[in-house]
Parts: C-alpha cells; sequence; structure tokens
C-alpha cells in the first residue's frame, strides 16, 4: 500500500492537534511529528491496514517547506482559528507558498476554519472575516488553488471523548477518507500527468524552433503548452477543464509588493475561422465578473474585421489581445529560461502582455 500522509498547517492556537486527535479517533493511526520530527507513535487505527502518518507545523520557513515538498501522497488541512483577528492575513502566510501545484505536488489541500463554534466570535472583525470566506467560497478555491473550505469546532470534553455537538468534522473527515482512497487508485492517472507535461514541454520547444509546428497541435495540446510556458517563466498557473471552464482555459497568480495577481487566458485554436467580436466581449465578462487584474485573449487563426475595428474600445477594458507571434514568442522565452541563457527583467505581467496586437 502506498505511503499516505496527513499535514495540518497552522498556528499554535489554531486547534489543529485536537482536530487531528478528532480525526484520528477513527480512521488514522496516531503517529505524528511537530514540524517534522517524530514525537509520538501509537499505531491505534489502521487505515484500510496500511499507515497514515500525521504531520504538524506551526509556521512556513524554508526547513518546514523541504520537509513538506518531500512527503508523497500527501493532503495538507491549512487550519486558521476563527477567534483571530488576522484570518485573511493568515490565509495570504499559509497558503501562498503553496500555490503552485507543481512546486507542492500535494495530494488535495483544504482551508479549515476551526474553532467556529457560535461562542467563539466576540462581535470583532473575525467573523466579518469568516463571512467573507465562507460567501466568496468559490473565489477563495481558485486564489489559493485549494480544493475546499471546511468550517469546524471540535469539542472536547475529557481526553479523546468529543461532544456530539463538533462541527463539520465528519464532513471533513469523509473527504479525507475519499482522497486516501484516491490516492491508491490514481498512480497511472500520476504517470499519465507526467506524459502530457513533457509532451508540452517538448512541444514547446518544437514550436520555439519552428512556427509551422502549431498547425499540428490540437487545441487542448495548445492549452496545455500555454499553461506550461507561463509556469515555467514563474507564474502560479491552473489549467481549467476541457469543458465547462468559466469562460478562461488557463488562470495565472503571481505575487507583486506582497499582492496576488490574477490574470485569465483565453486560447482559441482553430484551422481557417477567425474569432469574432462575441468571445472577446464573453471574455471581458469573465474578467469583469471575476474582477481579475486582467485576461489575455489568445487567437492562433486571428480576429475578424469587427474586432480590429474595435480595438480602441477592447484596450479600454483589462482585457488585451494577441495572436500565433505571442504564441511562438512564449515558447521561445520559455526555452531560454529552462536552458538558463534568459531570466525576466521585468515584472511578470509585463512579460504576460508583451506582443498584443
Amino acid at each position: 500500500m502506498k505511503e499516505k500522509n496527513l499535514i495540518l498547517l497552522g498556528r499554535i492556537d489554531s486547534g489543529k492537534t485536537t482536530l487531528c486527535e478528532m480525526l484520528n479517533n477513527r480512521d488514522f493511526d496516531r503517529s505524528y511529528s511537530e514540524n517534522g520530527i517524530t514525537i509520538h507513535v501509537e499505531n491505534i487505527y489502521n487505515y484500510e491496514k496500511s499507515s497514515s502518518r500525521v504531520f504538524f507545523f506551526n509556521n512556513v520557513d524554508d526547513a518546514n517547506l523541504i520537509k513538506i515538498k518531500s512527503l508523497n501522497n500527501a493532503i495538507c488541512l491549512f487550519v486558521i482559528n476563527c477567534k483571530d483577528d488576522d484570518i485573511l492575513s493568515q490565509i495570504d502566510t499559509y497558503l501562498l507558498p503553496f500555490c503552485n501545484k507543481t512546486s507542492y505536488p500535494l495530494t488535495a489541500r483544504y482551508i479549515v476554519l476551526n474553532k467556529s463554534s457560535t461562542d467563539s466570535y466576540d462581535g470583532g472583525k473575525n467573523i466579518e472575516q469568516v463571512k467573507q470566506i465562507i460567501n466568496s467560497k468559490s473565489d477563495f478555491i481558485t486564489r489559493y488553488n485549494v480544493n475546499d473550505i471546511f468550517l469546524t469546532s471540535c469539542r472536547r470534553s475529557d481526553g479523546l471523548i468529543f461532544e456530539q455537538g463538533s462541527v463539520g468534522i465528519h464532513e471533513l473527515r469523509t473527504r479525507i477518507n475519499s482522497d486516501l482512497k484516491a490516492i491508491e487508485k490514481d498512480y497511472e492517472e500520476n504517470e499519465v500527468i507526467k506524459v502530457l507535461n513533457t509532451m508540452s514541454i517538448k512541444l514547446c520547444e518544437l514550436v520555439a524552433k519552428n512556427p509551422m509546428i502549431l498547425l499540428s497541435i490540437e487545441w487542448r495540446e495548445l492549452e496545455r503548452i500555454i499553461a506550461t510556458v507561463l509556469e515555467g517563466l514563474g507564474f502560479c498557473v491552473v489549467l481549467t477543464p476541457a469543458s465547462k471552464d468559466g469562460g478562461k482555459d488557463v488562470i495565472a497568480n503571481c505575487i507583486i509588493k506582497n499582492r496576488l495577481h490574477t490574470y485569465y487566458v483565453e486560447i482559441k485554436h482553430w484551422n481557417n475561422n477567425k474569432v469574432g467580436m462575441k468571445y472577446v466581449t464573453n471574455f471581458i465578462e469573465v474578467n469583469l465578473t471575476d474582477n481579475t487584474d486582467g485576461g489575455l485573449f489568445i487567437s492562433s487563426s486571428g480576429y475578424t474585421k469587427e474586432v480590429y475595428n474595435s480595438l480602441s474600445t477592447i484596450s479600454r477594458q483589462k482585457v488585451r489581445l494577441a495572436n500565433d507571434t505571442k504564441i511562438v514568442s512564449l515558447c521561445k522565452q520559455f526555452v531560454k529560461r529552462k536552458e538558463g541563457i534568459w531570466n525576466p527583467t521585468t515584472l511578470l505581467p509585463i512579460v504576460l502582455f508583451e506582443e498584443i496586437i
């Protein structure tokens, strides 16, 4: 059976130990370590006859990040104390280093808003921050590259005896159990992803050498290429699903002056037809609705006259247009960066919006 690891990351007062004990009470071994050093091993419960190790980390210093990066098949819970006044800043502190899923290939990652019982709220700004997170759940999931957000509260009366009033534990445990089962099944899928990533890198190199290669590339392959390129240049990237992608193919995040900036990229790779104004307008609306920092629309086949006639209007929006020249340029920059002969001297957004129409 594959090794399975549960990581709980949060401040000392976040309640992560009690939370873990509640989860361990059913499905996990009580093996755990404090900041990567094993201090207690007591195999009481087994999950499908295999050990599930638990690690506690109080901060995100370099040593802990290295340790977390070394853990395979790991599920990470970012545990936040709802009583704290700086919930949003904590989320930034603990989650921003993990935005890049390639750098930290965790099986799943969840924000856990702990100590959420009603008597924990004191009327301070913390309750407003909790409401903001819950009411904008999908935005937070996208922005911080997490799988879900849970509201929990563990009420312990004595030892490992927990009151029935504990909140959100069953839902969280159910999700984690599902993730652990999936670990046993996703090895082949991960191998496929590795092959696809290798293929995307190779196609980037081919396009950089010969732009005519674009004609032989399928639309989904091109989306993967753009995602690979932007990640290689320094963005934290999310490649959206092939269908029902919400009007964007790639989400590119980067941190500038301690603020997370989000950019949408839409890619149309049609053989003959040019992109019309309807598609550009829809993309503008998606960026305005989601309040992004900007959007890049790339069409390898160009645009209709209507679009070109509307460039002055489009330019007043946060969206910029590009064609196949931009694709080739990005591929060349990626290859140079990969070979160590080029490093961006300007901010990433400037790199993203260079050579536009």
